[in-house]
């Protein structure tokens, strides 16, 4: 790839302003452009994400999970449970869904080969994942220790594959917005491979369907966390024209800084943390304590989503600034850029 190659002028929504942008990326250097007008922000209903493809994406893959769930539990049959693969790659696909419109990815080339490498890596994250954290962690450190290195283990484990692409595939994984999609579908695959997991393995009784009601959304920080390193790492490297950057590595951090923080955090409830659920009947009170959960998850979810968003950003293409609102427009960081 060449750095900037062919670069043109293109307004990204302020007035009197355009940057560069070269096909892949911006060039971080807003320049002065009189005439230019502001792009008008686009118009919001009440709601607007009711209206949106992955709302309805997530909301058919959590019914998706739950009637498996609920007849596994009410079976006795794992088996059962392991149907609710569907809802989860359908609630996942929701997540993905998200920066369709924002950053236009159907409109890269090779779209359909960046998903399929995207599930490879979140396969093979979910398998080196799980190695570590069954047969390597618990020699070196007690079941608490092992929650605030979930970071460290799951990140690296999601980022590998994409990253070994970035390092010695061809050009089409240096794009920024295909590295952004790598990640981000890796981190989905991760997530709904370990719901699967929660859902058939760790809920005993109706504990299947109490995994069923709290792990599609607990699983949505997955792709949210990864997203930030994929965004900052790509953009940093096809800015300075290597893998390793300081912005990258930096995006990095703040990927596993907030997976381990979040996990980390059940260290500190009363007793022993515990990833498996077992309840005898379906009562109240599993519904109550599933609702509080879902609603945690979602607020950390929610703060993910946030982060990734201020880096994802710089990866809109001039294209789609039009239909953007304000937050999710390019600000022009000079993230990666030679000072």
């Amino acid at each position: 790839m060449t750095l900037l190659n062919d670069t043109q002028q293109y307004p990204f929504g302020l007035e009197n302003t355009t940057a560069g942008w070269d096909g892949h990326a911006w060039d971080g250097q807003p320049v002065e452009s009189p005439g230019t007008p502001a792009i008008p922000l686009p118009k919001h209903g009440f709601l607007p994400f009711l209206r949106h493809p992955w709302f309805g994406l997530m909301v058919a893959g959590q019914l998706l999970v739950l009637v498996p769930a609920y007849l596994a539990s009410d079976s006795g049959s794992r088996a059962m449970a392991l149907l609710s693969i569907v809802g989860f790659t359908v609630f996942m696909a929701g997540a993905v869904a998200i920066f369709v419109p924002h950053l236009r990815f159907d409109a890269l080339p090779d779209f359909r080969r960046l998903l399929a490498w995207g599930v490879v890596a979140g396969t093979v994250a979910v398998l080196l994942a799980h190695t570590i954290e069954e047969y390597v962690l618990p020699k070196m450190v007690s079941f608490k220790g092992e929650l605030w290195l979930a970071g460290p283990v799951e990140e690296t484990s999601k980022l590998l594959v994409p990253v070994l692409l970035l390092a010695f595939g061809s050009a089409v994984y240096k794009d920024p917005r295909a590295g952004f999609l790598l990640t981000v579908v890796s981190g989905a695959t991760f997530g709904a491979l370990e719901g699967v997991f929660y859902t058939a393995w760790l809920g005993e009784g109706w504990g299947a369907f109490f995994m069923g009601l709290v792990r599609p959304i607990s699983e949505l920080g997955h792709p949210f966390w990864t997203g930030v390193a994929g965004a900052m790492i790509w953009l940093g490297a096809w800015r300075r024209q290597r893998v390793l950057t300081v912005i990258g590595l930096a995006g990095y951090v703040i990927a596993m800084a907030q997976h381990s923080i979040h996990d980390g955090i059940a260290t500190f409830s009363k007793g022993t943390p515990n990833n498996s659920a077992s309840f005898p009947a379906l009562t109240s009170g599993l519904v109550t304590e599933a609702v509080g959960l879902a609603v945690f998850a979602l607020i950390w979810a929610v703060i993910a989503y946030l982060i990734l968003r201020h880096a994802a950003r710089e990866l809109v293409p001039p294209q789609a600034v039009a239909g953007n609102h304000k937050h999710w427009r390019p600000q022009l960081k000079a993230w990666g850029l030679a000072r």
